[in-house]
């Protein structure tokens, strides 16, 4: 419908048609009540802002006519207009002259309030005068005469109430309130049985029909009967979901009472209920069909399965002992079944399968099945897989669902099965767990997934081990029976299996395999070797077979592999069982003796398949190979004689040689590799040295008698000339500290010690790759020193030694430098750099420890002097200049002792020519504190320590009790003059400002020195101190580092921070003097900053100021009375008001541009200053 139809029709006619249509919604149940409602609401609210408008839109429309045309208003209109009179005089109207224009006043209209508001205000009405109707009978009845009333006064007084709402119900209907009249009218149904029941209460009926009666079922039946036909009466009249609920819910008490009366027992009103339920459930469609029920028809099902949960949680509550309790459960679980098959209800079956299992549960154990029970519960799962197969005809959904039911209860009866084989029943487990199996094997046949395969051997192979308990086997004979069952198994199923087993193909190798080998751990476990032993044949035998009939290539795989370990392993497992039966084996023949027979054996058994099935040769020759190495771990510890070890780990060496040869692989140089150690360590024992001096020479003769027969190698195997070659390495790198000690302890000579030398010589000159030559050279320096260490100790005794062996160490390196081409130079350098660090952290050390020798002091130094200057000299050649802090670092720390074993005079005479040392060497190579080249940034260490030398110095005068006091001011001004000095040759601006500032801030350190000297009175001692510090810091913020305002906010801030401690300081003393003197150097900080327009001092000066005045007028302040500073305050006030509001006249300002202009004229100025 278009803007302008709809403008057409009236307002009134719309609503009209809108009701009509939404009341056809309504009746025919396409709306719910509660939608009915608001969307009525809503749109009389629409409709009343219509109204509104149109009146609104029709004043204006009035008014703008009486506006612009003249109109002389009749007496009639007049009367009609609520408003004043336009005020015409008499004679205007005699004289008939002409009438000005009347305008007419705004009438101010009232809305007429809809009938959605009259009919609320109505409601608002019957609802107040309800309440107070009842406020006020309630508490005339409860504090007056309710406890004086007899029964049948207060029965009526009950039901008066429901009378009262009923009759409530009756006028909110004349008034046309609906909603109202449905709620009072649903108040006094409900007060219906209130009033039965308190009728009941008190006897009214008789003591047969009261509450303690025998006929209280009768007559809560009769009662249910008169409620459920006026709740069915209501519901169909004010067409209510609520008095449907209500009836249907009459209508279950009513059968419960009815129930009740005919019934004798708990029980069978339970068993009536739950038939009564299937009855009402089978024909329910019969009962929806019914035309005076159609308004039930929604609802029915709905609270049908609300009945039937709530009946069978009651059920399941009220537990009984007997049969008739199980039959009843049964029956409740058909009632679910029902709803899951007939009206395909989902979820339903999976409470049907829970029902009707507690009942199977309860009727076995109240039945002689009792007896039977594991057998009984184990038919369970085959009861829901004959429901999945007869109901699942037409459902598959449902047929799945109780195939899984059958499992999940499979599962619950295989654990209550095991549970049971504490109780002496092993033959009934048996049958239980066959009848599984044929569930599970049913399973497989009928879904064809190899899945259900799995657990129906499983239980099949636990079925005979209850058996073999059934027998009363012993344990060990009942896993014999099992293997030999699993045997079969597999022989049948899976080597030999019929076509039509062939779905149990894949189940019958996993769960046999898994089966046996566990039988045989079980076995290891308890130590039966020869059932081990057998067992392992057995495989090893079923193995073989597998590999001639299986085409798997899987299988056979497994097969090549399985069947000589497991042949080989079952040929191990004969050795405990030989020492247990046989004495003379077990003393005579070892493990590793046996492990070398089987050994060999496997190898022999290998040559027999060589030509048919080589790959069984190659299985069988490697476990021949391992087994060998076994043999010789198991040679640790061994009784055997010396010569026949070292025979059995030299047939170990060549097997492990074969099968070098055999495979060409360079990992298997490794078991060479260890057995030929072997071998070197067993002839050890077969020799027999006497002398350790010949024990300690076989030990480092190892590595060279190693490294020649990887130099012999590498003629054929370049792999094992590697392998052989690092494990002389590494057996030499061993040997450094153990021959080392070795010599120590037994006074050996210390050339033996050449051994482990000539070993990084031959290696460092034969190798050809680089980083090995760096290596070997490196190791064979440390074994160098080691060398010369142990002739120290053999032939001196002197302190310091350690010094001593590695300056003689440097010494020989440095030879062996300077006589090397320039590749080992560049080599030997790396080394010798770091180890001239080493030989002077070493050398001042044991300075630092055992002191200056007397007598060689000066060479003591002059020789460290070498050694740095040295350092430094390769350092530099090398273009390693930032390396040189480490040598600087360690001369500092040297000289400086050596300076503190001086005199005062000529400590200082050395430390300030050093000083001037770092300082020539810093002009000489820099310009500035870094240098940047084209690859690196060059940082300038010698003026860091030209610095610390100055700081040495400072430290050694003040530290010095007898230093003179020009002395002091020398090494204080000396800071100073140092940073000058650099500044000098420094060319970056920025940097030159850095040691100015360092210049003028060190100032302080040589003023502090001077003022120590003197003697200050104790009022001066602060502002002595802060005085130039307040001088020092307007020069470094605005003459060196200015950065703008942030260099203004630095200084402002150590400004005000100094002005504090000068506060502070005067509050402490409280002496007029203070006072005097914090006054007089505020006063020049406000002078000086008022004069050059500097802000921090100008702020501190003002505000020290006034903080001083108030300081020193505080007990003035307080003695005034509080109605002065009420004048003051009001004056004030009264001035800043008729300031502003002068200023508001005479230049119509408004007081906030008053303010804002002065603030930004004081702005303006004060910004002009620094």
């Amino acid at each position: 419908m278009s803007d302008s139809s709809k403008e057409d029709i009236p307002l009134e006619t719309r609503r009209q048609i809108f009701q009509e249509e939404l009341q056809a919604l309504r009746e025919q149940r396409l709306i719910p009540k509660t939608d009915y409602i608001r969307i009525s609401r809503l749109y009389d609210r629409y409709s009343m802002q219509m109204i509104h408008k149109e009146k609104t839109n029709h004043t204006v429309k009035e008014e703008k006519k009486n506006v612009m045309e003249p109109t002389i208003p009749s007496q009639e209109k007049v009367k009609e207009i609520v408003s004043e009179e336009p005020i015409i005089s008499h004679e205007a109207e005699t004289a008939q002259t002409p009438i000005k224009p009347v305008i007419i006043p705004k009438v101010t209209v009232r809305p007429e309030k809809t009938a959605e508001q009259l009919r609320e205000r109505n409601i608002s009405i019957v609802l107040i005068t309800g309440v107070i109707f009842l406020l006020f009978g309630g508490l005339i009845l409860a504090t007056s005469t309710w406890g004086e009333l007899n029964a049948v006064l207060k029965v009526m007084s009950i039901s008066l109430v429901s009378v009262f709402f009923a009759g409530m119900a009756f006028i909110s209907s004349k008034l046309k309130i609906q909603q109202t009249a449905f709620a009072f009218l649903t108040l006094a149904s409900l007060f219906i049985p209130i009033s039965i029941l308190s009728a009941s209460y008190y006897q009214i009926f008789g003591e047969y029909l009261s509450l303690q009666g025998n006929g209280r079922g009768l007559l809560g039946f009769i009662g249910g009967v008169i409620c459920f036909a006026i709740y069915m009466k209501i519901a169909q009249y004010f067409q209510s979901k609520v008095f449907v609920l209500i009836s249907l819910v009459t209508f279950a008490m009513t059968t419960y009472f009815g129930l009740a009366y005919i019934t004798f027992s708990r029980d069978v009103l339970l068993l009536l209920m739950a038939l009564l339920n299937v009855l009402f459930l089978w024909n329910l469609d019969y009962v929806k069909s019914q035309t005076k029920l159609m308004l039930f028809k929604p609802y029915v099902f709905q609270f049908m399965m609300f009945k039937i949960i709530a009946e069978t949680f009651v059920t399941l509550t009220l537990f009984s002992n007997n049969s008739m309790y199980s039959f009843t459960l049964l029956i409740l679980s058909v009632l679910f079944l029902l709803l899951a098959v007939k009206h395909q209800k989902l979820y339903f079956h999976f409470v049907f399968s829970i029902v009707f299992t507690y009942g199977f549960v309860h009727t076995v154990y109240q039945s002689f099945l009792k007896e039977y029970s594991i057998v009984a519960f184990a038919i369970l799962p085959l009861i829901f897989i004959g429901l999945s197969n007869y109901l699942g005809k037409g459902n598959q959904a449902l047929a799945i669902s109780f195939r899984q039911t059958s499992l999940v209860t499979g599962g619950l009866v295989f654990i209550y099965v095991n549970a049971m084989a504490w109780t002496d029943q092993e033959a009934q487990i048996f049958l239980a767990l066959l009848v599984l199996t044929c569930q599970f094997v049913y399973l497989s046949f009928t879904t064809q997934r190899k899945a259900y395969t799995y657990p129906a051997l499983v239980l099949f192979s636990l079925a005979f081990v209850y058996l073999g308990f059934a027998l009363d086997l012993e344990f060990s004979n009942t896993v014999n029976l099992l293997f030999v069952i699993e045997m079969l198994l597999y022989l049948g199923l899976y080597i030999y299996q019929s076509e039509k087993l062939r779905l149990f193909k894949e189940s019958a190798l996993y769960i046999t395999s898994s089966s046996m080998l566990g039988m045989l751990t079980l076995k290891l476990a308890v130590l039966q070797w020869l059932d081990l032993s057998i067992g392992l044949a057995i495989i090893s035998g079923l193995l073989y077979v597998t590999y001639r009939k299986d085409r798997s290539e899987e299988m056979r795989r497994v097969s090549a592999y399985g069947f000589p370990i497991s042949l080989v392993v079952a040929c191990m497992a004969l050795y405990p069982y030989f020492n247990q039966i046989s004495p003379l084996y077990e003393n005579n023949i070892e493990i590793s003796v046996h492990t070398m027979i089987v050994a060999i054996l496997s190898i022999g058994i290998g040559l027999l398949f060589k030509k048919t099935e080589k790959v069984f040769f190659h299985v069988f020759f490697i476990a021949g190979q391992v087994l060998s190495f076994l043999a010789f771990l198991f040679l640790v510890g061994s009784l055997l004689p010396p010569l026949v070890i070292t025979l059995l780990i030299t047939l170990t060496t060549a097997i492990n040689g074969w099968s070098v040869h055999q495979y060409r692989h360079h990992l298997l140089w490794i078991p060479v590799l260890i057995t030929s150690v072997g071998v070197y360590g067993s002839l050890f024992s077969v020799f027999d040295f006497k002398q350790s001096p010949f024990n300690i020479a076989y030990y480092l003769l190892g590595p060279l008698l190693f490294l020649l027969i990887a130099e012999w190698l590498g003629k054929y195997a370049k792999n094992g000339k590697q392998y052989f070659f690092w494990w002389s390495q590494l057996m030499n790198v061993l040997a450094i500290p153990i021959g080392y000690l070795l010599i120590r302890i037994e006074g050996a000579t210390p050339w033996l010690y050449v051994l482990v030398l000539a070993v990084y010589i031959w290696s460092a000159l034969r190798t050809k790759i680089n980083w090995q030559r760096y290596v070997f050279t490196y190791v064979g320096f440390v074994t160098l020193y080691v060398q010369v260490l142990l002739v120290f100790e053999r032939s001196l005794l002197v302190e310091y030694t350690m010094s001593l062996t590695l300056v003689t160490t440097a010494i020989i390196i440095i030879v062996l430098w300077s006589a090397a081409n320039t590749g080992w130079k560049h080599l030997i350098e790396w080394y010798l750099i770091p180890f001239l660090h080493l030989v002077t952290f070493v050398h001042i050390s044991e300075v630092y420890a055992y002191g200056f020798p007397e007598k060689w002091t000066e060479v003591w130094a002059g020789l460290v002097t070498v050694l740095l200057a040295g350092t430094l000299y390769l350092l530099r050649k090398k273009k390693w200049e930032n390396a040189t802090v480490a040598p600087l670092l360690l001369a500092f720390i040297y000289f400086v002792m050596y300076a503190g074993s001086l005199s005062l005079v000529l400590g200082m005479i050395v430390l300030f020519v050093l000083m001037a040392v770092m300082l020539l060497l810093s002009k000489r190579d820099f310009s500035g504190f870094i240098k940047r080249t084209e690859s690196t940034i060059i940082i300038d260490f010698y003026r860091i320590f030209g610095l610390l030398y100055v700081i040495a110095m400072n430290e050694k005068v003040f530290a010095n009790t007898t230093s003179v006091m020009s002395l002091e001011i020398f090494v204080s001004l000396l800071v100073v003059l140092y940073f000058l000095a650099i500044r000098v040759w420094t060319i970056d601006l920025k940097e030159r400002k850095i040691y100015a500032a360092a210049a003028i801030t060190l100032c302080l350190y040589p003023y502090q020195v001077i003022v120590e000297q003197l003697s200050i009175p104790d009022v001066f001692v602060t502002e002595v101190y802060v005085v130039p510090l307040l001088i020092i810091v307007p020069v470094l913020c605005r003459k060196i580092f200015s950065f703008g305002k942030t260099t203004q906010i630095v200084e402002l801030v150590i400004v005000s921070f100094l002005f504090f401690v000068l506060i502070f300081d005067a509050i402490e003393g409280n002496t007029l003097t203070d006072a005097l003197i914090i006054g007089t150097i505020s006063l020049i900080s406000l002078l000086f900053g008022f004069m050059m327009k500097y802000k921090s001092f100008f702020l501190a000066g003002t505000g020290t100021i006034l903080l001083n005045i108030y300081l020193n007028t505080n007990s003035l302040w307080g003695q005034m009375p509080w109605w002065f500073y009420l004048i003051i305050g009001g004056i004030l006030l009264i001035a800043v008001a008729s300031f502003f509001e002068w200023k508001k006249q005479k230049e119509n300002t408004t007081s906030k541009e008053i303010l804002e202009k002065n603030k930004q004229r004081i702005k303006n100025w004060f910004n002009k200053w620094s």
